[in-house]
């Protein structure tokens, strides 16, 4: 079984930080990446404890790289279900990325029966494999190339 280790290059698409021709909408706010989405998606607003921030949303989907819209993401005050949310989250955002653009759809499915593995060098076992010499001896739990996996499978059936 072939096996895509790290998202570059021509596997770049696959990748959280690959901003959209066509960004992902919801509820009436666009993300240029999925990073975005999932970084807003964390916010709680400032004075209702249920409520979910829109003005913390909107200044992260407006951040100019999925790497601003990280780092602003770990400031925000988070919403008091995100740690049962996040995987779920994380699954709608690459629905949606997918959903929304054709081409990279058919990218995914061209993947066919590879195992995706978000391979990186910044020390995530969580989403990802550490491939650093550091990490060397863990392995990382790859939770988004799992997901990928399932969106893709997804996409099959309903093709």
């Amino acid at each position: 079984m072939n096996t895509i280790s790290i998202f570059k290059g021509k596997y770049n698409f696959l990748s959280n930080f690959f901003t959209l021709e066509v960004p992902i909408a919801y509820n009436g706010i666009s993300y240029p990446t999925v990073e975005h989405f999932y970084q807003a998606m964390k916010s709680l607003g400032p004075t209702d404890p249920g409520a979910l921030n829109p003005v913390d949303r909107i200044i992260i989907a407006g951040d100019s790289s999925p790497f601003m819209a990280r780092n602003f993401g770990r400031t925000i005050r988070l919403r008091p279900d995100w740690e049962n949310a996040k995987i779920s989250v994380m699954r709608l955002g690459l629905i949606l990325k997918f959903a929304a653009n054709p081409e990279l759809k058919t990218q995914l499915l061209s993947t066919w029966e590879s195992v995706l593995v978000e391979g990186n060098h910044w020390h995530d076992n969580i989403w990802g494999n550490c491939m650093c010499p550091k990490c060397a001896n863990t392995k990382g739990q790859n939770l988004l190339g799992y997901l990928l996996m399932e969106v893709r499978e997804l996409f099959r059936l309903i093709k």
